[in-house]
């Protein structure tokens, strides 16, 4: 049962499936695509390079800049706060890389950042959204 907000709109439709659908399906695409053995290891890699050197910052890119900015000056309390959620995870997932996991500094990295990647559409919500 979905909790309700106002107005007879509800939690579900405020989350609406139109952000988190698309994302869902490229990756049940991906995982489709290895099952059935249609990436071979290079295919992979280069695809993994491709996301996080050009879509990924594309993306984001994006994202921020279909940001309104009055909401940004709003919203300076919420800016701080996910400011610093952001940067605690990084720090977070490099401390556990390097000191739990063994991994050396460059892995560590890639671990933190991995860990503290944000997700602007749902974080600021329809006025991300293209």
């Amino acid at each position: 049962m979905a909790a309700r907000i106002g107005c007879g709109e509800t939690l579900w439709s405020r989350s609406s499936s139109a952000h988190w659908l698309p994302i869902l399906f490229v990756v049940f695409l991906g995982w489709l695509a290895v099952r059935m053995k249609l990436f071979g290891a290079q295919s992979t890699t280069t695809l993994s390079t491709f996301v996080v050197r050009f879509a990924l910052p594309l993306a984001l890119f994006l994202a921020a800049t279909l940001a309104k900015a009055r909401r940004a000056h709003r919203d300076a309390a919420y800016i701080a706060s996910l400011a610093a959620g952001l940067i605690g995870t990084y720090v977070l997932g490099i401390l556990l890389g390097r000191f739990v996991f063994k991994h050396d500094v460059r892995a560590s990295a890639l671990e933190g950042l991995s860990c503290s990647v944000p997700l602007p559409p749902f974080d600021l919500g329809e006025e991300t959204t293209p």
